[in-house]
């Protein structure tokens, strides 16, 4: 693993920097910039390698950080936190490697240290939008974050557009990529400090999907004083350009859905959109549908692109037929059960969250990975029904939950773990059990408890400062 005198800095020095925003802010704040900043700032595919140990990655130095503030600053809400049936995905995906390593004779260790991993990936960031960003205020606080963190990454794409992926060389000393992926139709694709150019597009998709909802809702006039308007229309314009096309259509698709559940109060394209990567899942390992000519609809735009689609079809269809020799715990390490060549290289691309995790975990892992993804935003909808998502008090957290809709079909895909989507798939499993709304939403949520009194109807045309109702739920 490489590593630089920058890398070590950035890495490290998180965690006192935590440390000060903790004992400074308010820790829902605090953990919300840890979470954020950290991940769209610190080096990737960089870390050290500590013998016995697991590296000290990205993900470690984000996870530990957000430990070590919680327990610092807000012991007292991670011990009156009380575990639900809705928990238990999460908790299968982070035990689920020890029965993978020992069902392949790969020692205790190995396990532990999958477990491990887990852990810091899933378990920290979930148990921590569980805990902390469990009401409406918190949820305001982590959907504002992912708008900022959107407008801050508009110029750092737009020089990278300009003068190639270059920032996370020039900081940390190491292209976090292969260049080779950032030539796309025509032009750079941004990577910034992600791990690619795709991850970048997910997230400014997200951070677009965020601004065009409050704005929609007017839940939120401004961010950092530009009106939330154009807010959206800076951090849209500038995902347009990131050139990265697969992120951009799931944009669409969930902005057209949300724009007929606004018009006709009814949503079954949003929720074919929710239950859509449980449709492909099970399309994929049924072997129903024959997807290789799907890659052929793309060769009239890209054909580099189509014939990588279709590759990555035929590597996951690869690792299906050899993970079914041990279905339920998989084949456990990175890349086991895949066909090399004499080099020791893959033969086929496997890049789907979903295909890797079957492919290591089995259906074990599997099964609590698409629930884990799928599971709160469906849940939410039940609760709140389709008026009830139309509500400007609850836009936060629908907010939340649209971001990991997009999240979970992009995992269809790519495999590009990120812990913002993880800790706020912990947040909307938190509002959903909490709400317990009836009838399209109408108990109404205020300041973190359940108010008495009958919401009013929802508000289309009102003014922005209108919607600073709750309590001032929506007000600094």
């Amino acid at each position: 693993m490489q590593f630089s005198l920058t890398a070590g800095i950035a890495l490290f020095g998180l965690i006192p920097v935590a440390l000060l925003l903790g004992a400074l802010l308010p820790i829902r704040k605090a953990l919300a910039i840890i979470l954020i900043g950290g991940w769209l700032l610190l080096p990737n595919r960089m870390g050290l390698s500590i013998p016995g140990f697991l590296d000290y990655t990205k993900i470690t130095a984000v996870s530990t950080s957000l430990m070590l503030v919680g327990l610092a600053f807000g012991i007292g809400d991670l011990l009156r936190y009380r575990w639900s049936w809705c928990d238990l995905p999460v908790a299968a995906l982070c035990l689920v490697p020890i029965g993978s390593a020992l069902s392949n004779d790969l020692g205790i260790y190995e396990g532990l240290s999958g477990a491990a991993q887990q852990v810091l990936t899933w378990g920290i960031p979930y148990l921590f939008g569980r805990v902390y960003f469990n009401d409406v205020k918190a949820c305001r606080i982590l959907a504002v974050g992912i708008v900022i963190g959107g407008l801050a990454y508009v110029p750092l794409c737009l020089f990278e557009m300009r003068m190639s992926p270059q920032l996370h060389r020039l900081l940390y000393g190491i292209h976090a990529e292969r260049f080779s992926t950032a030539y796309r139709l025509g032009g750079y694709r941004p990577m910034v400090f992600l791990s690619h150019g795709i991850e970048l597009g997910l997230f400014m998709a997200c951070a677009s999907l965020a601004a065009c909802w409050l704005w929609r809702t007017r839940s939120v006039p401004k961010v950092l004083n530009l009106t939330i308007g154009w807010a959206a229309l800076v951090i849209l314009g500038t995902t347009v350009l990131c050139r990265s096309l697969g992120a951009l259509v799931l944009l669409l698709t969930l902005l057209g859905a949300l724009g007929l559940l606004w018009r006709w109060r009814t949503s079954p394209a949003l929720v074919l959109f929710m239950v859509a990567p449980l449709l492909y899942v099970g399309l994929r390992l049924s072997n129903v549908v024959e997807l290789e000519g799907a890659a052929a609809l793309f060769s009239g735009i890209d054909k580099e692109r189509a014939d990588s689609l279709k590759a990555r079809f035929e590597g996951e269809e690869a690792l299906i037929a050899s993970t079914w020799q041990r279905p339920w715990l998989g084949w456990c390490g990175s890349g086991r059960g895949r066909e090399y060549n004499e080099e020791g290289r893959a033969v086929t691309a496997v890049d789907g969250l979903w295909i890797v995790t079957f492919g290591q975990n089995g259906f074990l892992g599997l099964i609590p990975l698409m629930l884990a993804l799928s599971l709160p935003g469906l849940l939410l909808y039940q609760r709140l029904g389709a008026r009830g998502w139309l509500r400007p008090e609850y836009a936060p957290v629908t907010v939340l939950a649209m971001v990991t809709a997009l999240y979970a079909m992009d995992c269809t895909m790519n495999a590009m773990q990120n812990l913002i989507y993880h800790l706020a798939l912990g947040s909307v499993t938190t509002f959903a059990l909490r709400v317990g709304a009836r009838e399209e939403g109408r108990t109404a949520w205020a300041d973190g408890g359940l108010a008495g009194k009958r919401p009013a109807p929802p508000v289309t045309r009102a003014p922005a400062r209108a919607c600073a109702i709750s309590s001032g739920v929506f007000t600094e």
